[in-house]
């Protein structure tokens, strides 16, 4: 059409409702969103890691119980060989108030870090995924792991959700150094990620399913079973491998991965046996993809949706190391029309609604984003406004 630009757009959503929405064109230069790889998250971060061991009390914002739970917690530092978390001099400037700026030097706010629980296997000791927390620390991550003498799913579940406890306690001051902590406002206190593996893998299962009001994404890693799938109601990856014949694919597909009511993937690994994450004993062939999982739901960075949810080459599902990956979105977006007709100065609504592809009986969490097309140079920006819902509230 003269005068006109012909716009297509590809829409990505992490959430699972019903809706009717309108797509509203506007023209206005954005810039692409950019997406990250795999080989950018198999990569180690800009952070280094350090150590230390807490007994977490037991009479937590979890849970009213008795006792201590012992974890060990790696956090990020800008040295090597540091205990002092990354960024403890903007964070001091920022809680005095005192943040300057001159000619030269600009004192900006701390970044702010998510903690992820991690539960060891039955065979093996904490200690012996170093490797794995060392990846996920750098690229901007607090691990909170278990040290558990009865490593079962219910004992490492309820430990990793009570250092999990800690953790954000420390962060609202609510600890034992309040706010001299180093923690301090420096941990996002309203999501947290679990992860772990084997019989951990069965621990970070139940530590999602008795704490869902913090627990957004949960990666059990050649799992146990370790609680009803139907009451996961987290995002949910699930790695297994194809030569694991403790939890064999099968087992955790029907035992894990199928009752999830939540966006879940289980990507089945050629050549990867059960102990792949432990320091030595595997490839470490799955540190990447949950660097990308845990950076998609916990940080929300959009960046790395295309790794974990795409269908193109360079994506989880097409890695060639991939024998199969189980998945369901939890939603799709229809749109009456994948393409329009936009004019400089236009604003273009096309109606379409948004069909989930699992059954939910809770209310679920929402993220609708787009990504423009550039066609002969014209750039436009896209957004979505929604117009109407069914009973499924948006978080």
């Amino acid at each position: 059409m003269r005068g006109g630009r012909v716009i297509r757009c590809f829409v990505l959503l992490l959430s699972i409702a019903h809706v009717a929405v309108v797509a509203v064109v506007a023209a206005a230069a954005v810039p692409l969103l950019e997406q990250h790889s795999l080989e950018h998250f198999s990569k180690p971060g800009p952070y280094y890691m350090g150590t230390m061991m807490i007994d977490a009390p037991k009479t937590s914002i979890f849970r009213q119980s008795y006792g201590y739970a012992p974890v060990a917690v790696y956090f990020p530092t800008n040295e090597p060989g540091s205990n002092v978390l990354a960024g403890a001099a903007a964070a001091r400037a920022s809680n005095n108030g005192t943040t300057t700026t001159t000619t030269t030097t600009t004192t900006t706010a701390p970044p702010l870090f998510q903690a992820i629980g991690f539960g060891h296997g039955a065979g093996s000791a904490a200690e012996f995924y170093t490797g794995l927390y060392a990846h996920v620390v750098s690229h901007g991550f607090i691990i909170v792991s278990v040290r558990n003498m009865a490593p079962i799913p219910a004992t490492l579940g309820d430990d990793m959700c009570h250092g999990l406890a800690w953790i954000i306690s420390e962060s609202l001051g609510h600890g034992l150094y309040k706010e001299e902590s180093m923690f301090y406002n420096r941990v996002d206190t309203d999501r947290v990620g679990v992860m772990g593996h084997s019989m951990g893998g069965g621990g970070s299962l139940h530590c999602a399913m008795s704490w869902p009001q913090k627990v957004k994404a949960v990666a059990p890693i050649h799992p146990a079973p370790g609680a009803p799938a139907s009451l996961i109601y987290a995002p949910m990856m699930v790695p297994t491998g194809a030569l694991d014949f403790v939890t064999s694919p099968m087992m955790v597909k029907t035992a894990v991965f199928d009752g999830s009511p939540s966006p879940k993937i289980m990507p089945i690994m050629n050549g990867v046996a059960h102990r792949e994450p432990v320091n030595y004993a595997g490839a470490s062939r799955w540190n990447g993809y949950l660097a990308g999982f845990f950076t998609l739901y916990l940080k929300r960075d959009l960046r790395a949706a295309m790794l974990i949810w795409g269908e193109e080459v360079g994506s989880l599902s097409r890695d060639s190391r991939i024998s199969v990956a189980h998945r369901n979105k939890g939603s799709v977006i229809w749109l009456e029309s994948a393409e329009a007709v936009l004019k400089h100065g236009e604003v273009l609504s096309v109606t379409g609604k948004l069909t989930k592809t699992l059954a939910l009986t809770r209310g679920a969490h929402y993220k609708l984003e787009a990504f423009k097309r550039i066609e002969d140079g014209f750039d436009v920006d896209v957004g979505f406004e929604i117009q109407s819902i069914n009973e499924y509230e948006i978080d």
